[in-house]
This record gives C-alpha cells, structure tokens and sequence, in this order.
C-alpha cells in the first residue's frame, strides 16, 4: 500500500433497491443521498463526515492532488462523488484513474467478492461488523408508514430521531475502512496494465448500453398477454387443477396422475418428457410450461428496472467476475441472452411488428408469442442515436489457444490455412478425421456432431458425459452416430470402447445410468478418436497437472510446462500466463484423491470461490481444469488488449459477451475492418497464435 492512498466508504439511503437496479440507477434518482462517508488519510487519521458537515479539507485536498482512492466495490464510491457528493455536498469528484477497487484485487486471486468473505477468507483482524444490516435497514431504506401517516408516501428514520443507533452507523461505516485497508494491505496490488482494464471496464459500465425502450415496454405488454392465455389454456388442459404455467409442483402432480414419471420439469427435463408417446393433454401442458418458462420477462423486468433517464443500462459488467479474469455480466445479464428459437428469423426486420404489442398479431405472423419475445432481446440493445454498433468476435478462439499452448503445429497449421481460404475448416476437418473419410464429403449435420461438439467438449479432458451433454446442448443424438462409428473405427478402438463401458456400467458410472449403450460408446469412441489426433494437447494436461503438483511439494521452486509456471508463494498457487499476468490458487496441498477405478492418486488441490454457489471451497486441480483455467485466461488477455487498443483508435467499448467486443461509434467514424484488426493486432506475448474475428455493423445488438 502506497503512502498517497485515501480509504474510502460511503453509506447511503434510497427508495431504489440497489440490488435490481444497480448502482447507477440508484444514484440518479432523487430519493437517493449518501448519509456517512468515512476516509482513512494517508496518515493513519480516521475521518467521518455526515451531511450536515462541509466536505473535510484534507479530503478535498487528497483528491484535488491526484491522491489514489481505494475502495470496495469502488464503481459504488465513484458513482457516489460523481451523483450526490460533488454536486450536492462540494466535494471534488476524483478521477475514474484515482480508484482503486479493493474488490477487483480480491477476485483476481480468486478470493470472494464480498468485504465479509474476503476478511473471512483471509482471516483478517479486523472483520465486518454483523450488525451493519440492521443498521443498513433502518438507515437505508424506506420505513413503512406509520399509524396516521399518509400510505404510499416516503418516510425514513430520520438520523437525528435514532442518535444512538445512527452512531453505530457511522462506527460501522468507519470500521469497513479499517477492514479494506487491511485487506487490501494483503492483498498483491493489480498490475499498472490490470489497472487499465479495470479503469477500461469503469469507464464501460459508466457508458453503458443505448436501449430501445418504446420495444422493451411493447415486448413486455406481448409476454403478459401471451402468458395469460398460457396460463388459461393450462387451466383448461388440466381441468383446472393447475391455474398457471408456473405452478410446478401442481403441474408435476397432475402429470402423475396422467400415469407420466415426472420429478422434476426443469428445460432438460421437459425435453426429455417431450420426446416421449405422451398423452395428448399431458404432452399439450408440458408444451404450454416450456413456452411460458422462457427468461424473456425476467430480462425485460430487468432493463425496465436499470434503465437510467437517458434511456441507457450502465454497471453491466463485473471486472474478473470469473476466476480466469473474463468479464461477468450483471442485472441484464448480457452474458447470458438466451439461444435463439427460430421463431423470428430477422429481428430487425420484426421490430414494427413488435411495437405493436399485441399478442395476437405476433402469434399470427411469427407462431408462438413467447418464443418471438425471446427472439427479439437482443435487438432492444441499439446504438446510440447518430452511432451504429461494431461488433467482432473471435472465432474458435479456445480451440486457438488450446492448440497454440500445447504445441499442435498441424492444428496451427490448418487454422491458418482455413483463415486464408485454403483449407477446410477446422469443425469439417475434425469430422473428416474421426469418421475417416473425405473431408469434402462432410455434411452440415456431420460438422456438428463429429467436429464442432467434439472440438467443444474435449480439449479439456472432457470424458464421456462431458461430450454427451454438449452433444445435447447442439441437439445431437450420440446414439444415431453409433452405426456410422461403428463402420468407420478401427476394431479395437471399437473393442476396448466396450469394454470401457461394460467397466464403468459395472460401477454405475461415468454416465452409463443417463445415456444408452449406443449413445455411451458412440462418444467414448469419438473421444478416444479425438485425443489419439491431438497427443500434445494430452500431454498438457499431464504436464500442467505434474508442474502444478511439483510447485505445490516445492514451495517457492517455479515448475514450468510450456508456456505455463507455476510457483507456491504468500500461500497462493500462482499460475503464471504468457502475458505475465498470475492465476491464484489459495491454500494449495497435495491429497491423496480415489480416481474412478478405485486406486489413489495424490492431486493439488486450493481453495476458490465455487461458480455456482460462490462459497469459498476446496477443489481438486486436474489436467483439464489446469488447461481450461490457463486457456480461457489467455483468450481474456487477448480481448482486453485488443479492447483496450480498439478504445485508444476512437472506438468507444461498450460490452464485451464472452469473445465478442462492442464498441457504440459515430456514423462515419471508423470501419469494421479497422475494428476486426484492432481486436485481433496480437500483443508480442501472443506471437504465432492464429486469431480473427467475424464481426458486424447494425444498429442492433444480434447474434450474428
């Protein structure tokens, strides 16, 4: 920690919910208005002010200086000088390139991002006081009305009516100071370069995102109409005894008692269901819950809830919101749009059709009403009036890097070969090896089962079950390529492929209990095909995991597989990228863990921070996880340089979704072209990794 920096913590009230909003719709809104600030000088002395005071001197000072101002969560502090404390109360307003986010260090060492989880994770002295949200009910948010006071209106507990509990507050306030800086005095500071992405990613989320709201109100009027005549004709399938398509449990029980297995009817599920001789009530209700469970009203509820007053979506991404460094989305959840339906082929062109919103002319030019609203999220994202959209994606990006990492020059070699138009492409040539025939000879259909599920699923040590569910995500049926295998694969590949799944039908594992004969060794087959092509890729895998192991059973001795290292210090795994940029892996040690077929093995195993539950648990670290985690870092590095150069040429970034970049430009301003090349202009680190991106221009958001 350098001896210029300003801790910082706000505390604040708000008739918004924070949580639905996010923090720059909150901080817009009138109601909205910082009670407490607390400031660690550089120092050592603690100040708090409320908003009775004038902003402290040395504050003003600070900032005005060029003085660094940590915080946790800082997008909040910033947006909080930036609405209420510069205009309203005189304070100067610091710079985006002051901040610094202690959370942002938090989750590039992969540690929770949360100021109690991370105290606790580290075991700090200093930890968040428990009774800071009673303190944050009372203070922050409205109060119900009283007897004899007016429903409807604003009320708050008024600092002065509660002195003794608003004093907590301000200790409360003043102590989650003292908890980030000793966090962030344990924490490894980012990087000068990790600095820019964050201030890059600031400066996105204070940007945001145009939105067509005239759409989203029509799209939303469309889904309440069509979901109330879901609703009624589920009423009339089950003889009322479920009354809306979101009743599950009733919906489960009256299945039942139509003589259908149901447990559960979540989107596998149904599938499932529905490919099953159904009767035809029952078929027609779990037809009428799949249309109805579409996410489209939850988004649609979403951007009514962020929208700011000029109809922009700001904060939508969370800077190293995963454990590789890519980007999370939040409130609209951009990272997450749903798949298309089909259901409206052309967007663009649906939109009048749309701004009617109504119900019954949709269903009568597109079919189902629901499915058309789900279709058309993405086109409620426009550019920014006089702008139009740029968008480049990286194509194949993990299979690139994977590659590239590994050493598989003949893999190299034919990206680049499909890149200059010489060569097949790299899902035809996949499917032409594992089937064993012309490449030329490739259908459509063979490209996605035999080359783009396989490249999907298996450079990660994916096994049977992996490929078997990314083959049902592209909707595959592994059992119709069974015959197909069969006649193609060499016998005793084909020989021990049965074995293997008489082995594992045994021990009832390994997926054998979901998936039938045919479907189990038509996708052990292909992966045994696909690895027996690809031996540096396995071969990384057994590389990472053994320099993983080395680092961890020699503390401080750097174990180094190709372009990877890693080294056990300050009770982290550090897994250093060819960018230079680390990995973190907490509390690493070695345990004895059962494999599948029942001996042990010693395997490296840390503490992270688990992508469903975001609790702070301990996992194992095998080859493929080595390999995903090292693979997806580098396909991040790669886009936050070419973003952060695509910014620096003029080209305003306003999203990126997974490996694709947006950027929101003037009309006449740049080409996309420029903006393909800017995305893909490799940093020197990178040489020899072949990368291009597909992109477009419209002036709507769409999955091209």
């Amino acid at each position: 920690m350098t001896q210029d920096e300003m801790n910082t913590d706000v505390e604040s009230r708000s008739a918004v919910d924070l949580r639905k909003s996010g923090a720059a719709r909150y901080f817009e809104d009138p109601t909205t208005d910082v009670l407490l600030a607390a400031f660690q000088l550089p120092d050592g002395r603690e100040v708090l002010w409320d908003r009775t005071k004038e902003c402290p001197d040395d504050v003003a000072y600070h900032i005005r200086s060029g003085g660094l101002v940590p915080a946790f969560n800082a997008m909040f502090e910033l947006l909080a000088f930036k609405h209420v404390l510069g205009p309203r109360y005189g304070f100067p307003v610091p710079k985006v390139e002051q901040f610094r986010d202690t959370m942002a260090q938090a989750a590039a060492v992969s540690i929770p991002q949360s100021l109690d989880g991370a105290a606790q994770a580290l075991g700090l002295n200093e930890q968040k006081d428990k009774d800071g949200m009673r303190l944050i009910r009372k203070f922050s948010m409205p109060r119900k009305a009283r007897k004899g006071e007016v429903p409807g209106r604003l009320y708050w507990n008024e600092p002065e009516d509660h002195p003794e509990d608003f004093h907590k507050f301000g200790v409360y306030c003043i102590g989650d100071t003292r908890v980030e800086k000793e966090l962030r005095s344990k924490l490894v500071p980012l990087s000068d370069y990790e600095q820019k992405v964050w201030e890059l990613t600031a400066i996105m989320n204070l940007r945001g995102v145009h939105l067509d709201m005239a759409l989203v109100d029509a799209l939303q009027r469309i889904a309440e109409q069509a979901k109330d005549r879901l609703d009624k004709e589920m009423t009339r399938v089950t003889g009322h005894a479920v009354t809306a398509c979101s009743q599950v449990a009733a919906l489960t029980r009256w299945l039942q008692t139509q003589g259908v297995d149901a447990d559960k009817l979540n989107k596998n599920a149904i599938e499932d269901l529905l490919s099953l001789d159904l009767p035809e009530h029952a078929r027609r209700a779990v037809e009428l819950r799949k249309e109805a469970a579409k996410t489209s009203t939850a988004k649609l509820d979403s951007m009514q809830a962020v929208v700011c007053r000029d109809d922009r979506a700001r904060g939508l991404h969370l800077y190293h919101g995963a454990g590789t460094g890519r980007w999370s989305g939040r409130l609209i959840q951009t990272q997450n749009m749903p798949r298309g339906t089909g259901t409206v082929k052309d967007p663009e062109a649906a939109v009048d059709d749309m701004l009617t919103g109504d119900a019954r002319w949709v269903e009568l030019i597109y079919g189902r009403p629901m499915s058309a609203v789900s279709d058309m999220l993405r086109s409620c994202i426009t550019a920014s009036p006089g702008n139009r959209l740029l968008a480049a994606d990286y194509s194949a990006i993990e299979g690139r890097v994977t590659a590239w990492m590994a050493g598989e020059e003949w893999k190299l070699e034919a990206f680049r070969a499909a890149d200059a138009g010489t060569g097949p492409g790299i899902y035809e040539l996949t499917a032409s090896e594992i089937l064993n025939v012309l490449v030329t000879s490739i259908t459509k259909a063979q490209r996605q089962a035999y080359g783009k599920v396989p490249e999907l699923a298996l450079g990660f040590q994916g096994g049977v079950l992996a490929f078997f569910a990314m083959a049902a995500v592209y909707g595959v049926d592994m059992a119709e390529a069974y015959p197909a295998l069969k006649a193609t694969a060499d016998p005793e590949i084909w020989e021990r492929a049965i074995a293997r799944y008489e082995e594992c039908l045994e021990r009832n594992d390994s997926g054998t209990d979901v998936m039938t004969r045919e479907a189990w060794i038509a996708s052990e087959v292909t992966k045994v095909l696909w690895r027996n092509k690809h031996p540096q890729t396995v071969e990384m895998w057994r590389g990472l995991e053994d320099a993983a192991r080395e680092a961890v059973q020699n503390p401080g001795t750097i174990a180094t597989w190709g372009k990877i290292s890693y080294v056990v210090r300050r009770g982290f795994l550090w897994c250093r990228l060819p960018s230079g940029r680390c990995l973190a892996y907490g509390s690493p040690r070695i345990e004895d863990r059962k494999t599948p077929w029942g001996d042990t093995k010693p395997s490296v195993t840390a503490l992270g921070v688990d992508s469903v539950t975001k609790r702070w648990t301990r996992f194992a670290l095998y080859g493929g996880l080595l390999t995903e985690n090292a693979v997806q870092a580098v396909a991040r590095d790669l886009m936050a340089h070419g973003m952060l150069q695509a910014e620096e040429a003029g080209y305003p970034m306003v999203m990126t979704v997974h490996d694709e970049g947006v950027a929101d430009v003037p009309v006449g301003h740049g080409t996309l072209s420029e903006f393909e090349r800017l995305l893909c202009d490799l940093p020197t680190w990178a040489t020899g990794l072949p990368v291009v991106a597909s992109g477009w221009e419209r002036h709507r958001y769409c999955k091209d």
